[in-house]
């Protein structure tokens, strides 16, 4: 009964029947709606973290490494890194998790948060290096640009995944970019 919907460029393992433990692996990011069962936790390992769910839903996102962040849209979870500390979060709370520097939580934006599962992304004050490195996952082509200068440019709008060529014409306007095609690379040129 439980639902998985996953992002871009995302790995989930799972065994082919559960046993008393309902337990998964993903790596990327991953809306869950998991199933009540109270007799069979539903345990979900990152690379850094395990998700303890209580018949919920809520997204997991482990992107960027070293940086695991866990919102809860309904339910309960308690999410835990390897050392031991945890966070217990209540809906609308998302903990973000740094290996350097541990949990911090805080509110999110669900309509925000979870467009991805539509095709849309949004993005605020975003520097364009980060930006692009988000648009060859979200898009599935490779974007090749001096990182260091587009670092600092800071850009906010939105991605659709249908439409690239949108995208690139709202770039060459808000950033002041040009760009080629190459294969399937675009380059960059600020």
């Amino acid at each position: 009964g439980t639902e998985v919907w996953l992002n871009a460029a995302t790995k989930l393992r799972f065994p082919f029947a559960f046993g008393s433990r309902r337990e998964v692996y993903i790596e990327g990011e991953a809306f869950f709606k998991v199933a009540k069962d109270a007799a069979r936790p539903f345990i979900v390992n990152t690379p850094l973290t395990t998700i303890q769910v209580l018949g919920t839903s809520f997204n997991v996102n482990t992107y960027h490494a070293g940086k695991v962040q866990t919102a809860l849209v309904d339910g309960r979870v308690k999410t835990n890194n390897k050392q031991g500390m945890e966070e217990d979060l209540k809906p609308g709370v998302m903990a973000t998790y740094n290996q350097n520097s541990g949990f911090t939580t805080g509110r999110f934006d669900e309509e925000e948060l979870l467009s991805w599962r539509e095709g849309i992304y949004y993005y605020h004050k975003i520097p364009l290096g980060a930006l692009l490195e988000e648009a060859s996952r979200f898009y599935g082509i490779k974007f090749s640009v001096n990182m260091e200068e587009a670092n600092e440019k800071y850009i906010t709008g939105l991605m659709d995944r249908n439409r690239l060529d949108d995208f690139l014409s709202d770039l060459q306007t808000t950033a002041k970019i040009n760009f080629t095609v190459q294969n399937k690379e675009i380059i960059v040129r600020l």
